[in-house]
C-alpha cells in the first residue's frame, strides 16, 4: 500500500479541476479537527464538515431537523409522537399516539378535523427586530412567527417555543430561508442562530379572528 505524502502547506490548484479524489475515510471523527474539514464515515455511510463546533452531517443539510405535529382539536392541544428520521422518511409521518389513532380511524375527514383548530394567518401582522441568538418573544395572539433571511454561512438557524420547533441547517452564505412557527397568546418562543443572517424579514403574524392594532400588508 503506498504511503501517503503530507503537504504542510496550502494547495492552489489556480482554478483547475480536481478529478477523481476520495475524501478521508474513517470509522469515526478525526481528533483535533479545524474549521471547513470533512471526512467520510465507513460505519454510518455519511459525509460530515467541522463548522468549528461540531461535526455536520452533510447528507441531511437543508432537511428540517426538529418537527412536531401536535393535533389541535376544540382548542385543546393533543400530543403526538412523529418520525423525524432524516433522509428515510421525507413526509415525517405520524408514526404513534392520539393523533395516529384519530387519523387512523377517521380517515375521511382526518385532514380538515386536525386543521379546523387553529386559525390561518391573517393579513395583520407585527414588524419585529431580530436581536442575537438566544432572544426572546412573548406572542401577543394567536398566530405564527415567521422569519425571511439569507444564511451567513454554514449555520443552525431556529425558532424554539414552548409547544413546537421550527429549525434548519444552511450549508453555505447566501443561501435563502423561511422559518414559520405557530405559537398560543403569551407563548415565548427564543431565537438562535451561530451565524447572524442577512436580508432579515422577522414579524409576528396574527391568526385569523384574532385582535391587533397594527400594520397590515
Amino acid at each position: 500500500m503506498p504511503v501517503s505524502k503530507k503537504i504542510n502547506t496550502d494547495l492552489n490548484l489556480c482554478g483547475n479541476e480536481l478529478q477523481e479524489a476520495i475524501i478521508q475515510n474513517l470509522a469515526s471523527a478525526p481528533n483535533n479537527p479545524k474549521t471547513g474539514q470533512e471526512y467520510f464515515n465507513t460505519v454510518n455511510h455519511s459525509k460530515y464538515i467541522w463548522n468549528g463546533t461540531a461535526w455536520v452531517d452533510e447528507t441531511n443539510i437543508g432537511e428540517i431537523l426538529t418537527f412536531t405535529a401536535p393535533l389541535v382539536k376544540n382548542g385543546t392541544i393533543v400530543s403526538a409522537n412523529v418520525d423525524t428520521t432524516i433522509g428515510t422518511n421525507s413526509n415525517h409521518l405520524v408514526t404513534s399516539g392520539a393523533v395516529k389513532n384519530y387519523i387512523d380511524n377517521n380517515t375521511t375527514s382526518a385532514t380538515s378535523s386536525t386543521a379546523s383548530g387553529w386559525a390561518m394567518p391573517s393579513n395583520v401582522y407585527d414588524t419585529l427586530t431580530l436581536g442575537t441568538s438566544g432572544s426572546t418573544y412573548i406572542a401577543p395572539a394567536n398566530g405564527y412567527f415567521y422569519l425571511g433571511f439569507i444564511s451567513g454561512g454554514l449555520s443552525y438557524y431556529g425558532l424554539q417555543g414552548s409547544i413546537m420547533k421550527s429549525g434548519l441547517v444552511c450549508q453555505t452564505v447566501n443561501h435563502a430561508a423561511e422559518l414559520f412557527l405557530p405559537v398560543k397568546t403569551s407563548e415565548v418562543i427564543t431565537v438562535i442562530y451561530q451565524i447572524a443572517p442577512t436580508d432579515v424579514d422577522f414579524k409576528f403574524i396574527y391568526a385569523q379572528g384574532e385582535n391587533a392594532n397594527v400594520q397590515s400588508n
